[in-house]
């Protein structure tokens, strides 16, 4: 994690992929309490184009797209029926058309208010239809006759369609990072109170390393290390190099990293922690290593996992994002993503911080750019190791210039409910946008990191982190889980 988005402390929101008329949230699965909480921003203003139609994470472009009729989404009856493999034919006589998949014949004539299934007849809210040739039918019917799940991203006006489930193999893990500073600090404490049924584990953000390799608690979790495992959840122990100045210390990692002796001691002081409290494995999460330390780097993980693999123990990294291997460029080159593939169990990578806040104005995690990372990490890597960072923050640029101020996504919600007027969604990035007067404000919501959980179906890639417990939204999880299968 960069250090600015360690300041944010924030959760993140799942979009489902439910069958909702256009212009509803998934609310039949929340209460009111998380309805109120999880209300999505405002759609944004102007003239609106036609809904955008997605099928397991891509995009179709259909020469008739999709419309809406009386509140309901119409959506290309062939274009959907062709991707998954069934074969349409229309019938003129009757106005009919029909699909074949498998064993199923659905018949759909136009203007009818039912379809039928083998048989069976299904009632439709709204005919099908004609258009530019084509027959266009309401979402429901897709969903009945071809057995798929479809839902509906209000900001962004789009269509999601999944096929089908993942596989228990492809079932996504969810990991949560801790973080606690004192003992009046709870926040984690009760996010596990509340999110502990939904976590496949978490990474206990309260280690560092000094530069000759000596292991630095800064607290000791003993709580939450007692919910953890009366919940059965696997335990990492994130160790970073954060220094007394609150910012990642490149010399000490360097003197690190380049001591065979300080290695040494940091692979035993960390084999002995895990060992000791009966921790699953490590999460490494060492920044701001100087490009010319990328062979040592390697070499610690190696030395890691040379030690903790034959004990059962599992070996993670959190690493910067990049779209291609530089291995000269300042943040991310020393970490060479081909090698550390190889070497660890989980590879969480850093996707966001785009932009931050001491560069100009953009998206915190642009679809875009998230596509690009994880297309480059899968190339390299097993994808099978890949864990996808979400953040759940933003940040707001003053219009007089200077940096940026980090905000968590609940709070850039809230400026957004005050001030509908001025937001919009970047159809580009994927993402909302608040610009006022005063400021710029981009931020990740429920919907921004819809397509970002397309992005990892697409991928087939091992889960998410979450960073971090405690700050997370009424109801993310839950949005999480339905999303993980």
């Amino acid at each position: 994690m960069t250090y600015n988005a360690r300041l944010l402390l924030a959760g993140l929101v799942i979009l489902g992929l439910l069958l909702l008329p256009v212009g509803q949230s998934p609310a039949h699965e929340l209460s009111r309490d998380q309805r109120e909480s999880e209300g999505t921003a405002a759609p944004p203003t102007g003239t609106a184009s036609p809904p955008a139609l997605y099928l397991d994470g891509r995009r179709l472009e259909p020469e008739s797209p999709p419309v809406i009729q009386e509140g309901r989404t119409l959506v290309p009856l062939r274009i959907i029926a062709e991707a998954l493999g069934a074969r349409v034919e229309w019938n003129e006589a009757a106005r009919t058309a029909i699909v074949y998949r498998g064993n199923d014949i659905v018949r759909v004539p136009l203007g009818a208010r039912a379809m039928e299934k083998n048989g069976a007849q299904i009632p439709l809210d709204v005919p099908a239809r004609i258009v530019n040739g084509r027959s266009l039918l309401p979402v429901r019917a897709i969903v009945e006759s071809l057995g798929l799940n479809a839902g509906w991203l209000p900001q962004s006006r789009a269509v999601v369609i999944k096929s089908s489930s993942r596989t228990e193999s492809q079932t996504l893990e969810i990991w949560g990072y801790f973080v606690q500073y004192s003992e009046r600090d709870r926040k984690s404490l009760n996010s596990l109170d509340h999110e502990l049924s939904r976590l496949d584990g978490v990474a206990l953000f309260q280690y560092a390393l000094d530069g000759r390799g000596n292991l630095i608690t800064t607290y000791n979790p003993a709580e939450a290390v007692d919910k953890l495992r009366a919940g059965g959840k696997k335990i990492l122990a994130l160790v970073h190099n954060i220094g007394p100045s609150g910012n990642f210390e490149s010399q000490s990692v360097h003197e690190l990293l380049t001591s065979p002796e300080a290695r040494a001691r940091a692979v035993d002081g960390l084999f002995r922690l895990v060992t000791e409290r009966g921790y699953h494995g490590i999460n490494l999460d060492l920044e701001d290593v100087p490009p010319g330390d990328r062979e040592a780097y390697t070499r610690l993980v190696s030395e890691l996992a040379g030690r903790f693999r034959p004990a059962g123990l599992m070996v993670t990294v959190s690493i910067p994002a990049k779209t291609a291997d530089l291995p000269g460029a300042r943040w991310s080159g020393a970490y060479d993503y081909a090698a550390l593939g190889a070497l660890a169990d989980r590879i969480m990578l850093m996707t966001y911080d785009e932009h931050y806040a001491k560069g100009g104005p953009g998206p915190v995690a642009s679809e875009p750019w998230v596509d690009r990372v994880l297309a480059y990490a899968t190339s390299v890597m097993p994808a099978e190791k890949v864990v996808m960072g979400l953040a759940a923050y933003g940040y707001q640029w003053p219009k007089a210039g200077g940096p940026a101020r980090a905000l968590p996504a609940r709070v850039a919600r809230d400026y957004s409910r005050a001030q509908p007027a001025s937001l919009s969604w970047d159809s580009r990035a994927q993402v909302p946008v608040l610009k006022t007067a005063g400021s710029t404000l981009y931020y990740e919501d429920a919907e921004s990191h819809a397509y970002k959980m397309m992005l990892a179906r697409r991928y087939g890639i091992k889960g998410v982190a979450v960073w971090r417990l405690g700050y997370e939204e009424s109801g993310l999880f839950a949005e999480l889980e339905r999303n993980r299968y």
